[in-house]
């Protein structure tokens, strides 16, 4: 058995999963959990797997917010109907992302003593590689 995954094995999962989500929950919702938490989480990490467990964690607390707020959505409103679940969820998550790219909250979960910008610090590498030279 082969465990090495292909190229195209994630690309195919992705869809995959849009195919199957997009049926049972809609596209704009499984959109909006697919991409939202980890576009989030890419702001304000600088390692792929914080990045990937912020994520997880984000889409996860968007869920269970937007049930919250939808169950006790008839109660804010004269008509007492429900706002739709999806809604909140989509909201909560467009509202992560917004929140993300505040300048105090990017970098910040691994910054680890650095106050340079990803790209100063590539750059001031460079310099002091040429320097050696």
């Amino acid at each position: 058995s082969n465990s090495v995954m292909e190229p195209w094995d994630g690309p195919a999962a992705l869809a995959l999963t849009v195919g199957v989500t997009s049926i049972a929950i809609g596209s704009i919702l499984s959109t909006a959990l697919l991409i939202g938490p980890a576009a989030a989480a890419l702001r304000v990490t600088r390692t792929v797997v914080r990045a990937m467990a912020l994520a997880c964690a984000l889409g996860v607390a968007a869920t269970w917010l937007g049930i919250l707020f939808a169950y006790d959505s008839p109660y804010w409103n004269s008509s007492g109907s429900p706002l739709p679940v999806s809604f909140f969820i989509v909201a909560i998550v467009f509202f992560l992302y917004l929140v993300s790219g505040l300048p105090i909250l990017r970098g910040r979960l691994d910054r680890r003593g650095s106050t340079e910008s990803g790209r100063a610090g590539a750059d001031r590498a460079a310099a002091s590689i040429a320097a050696t030279r």
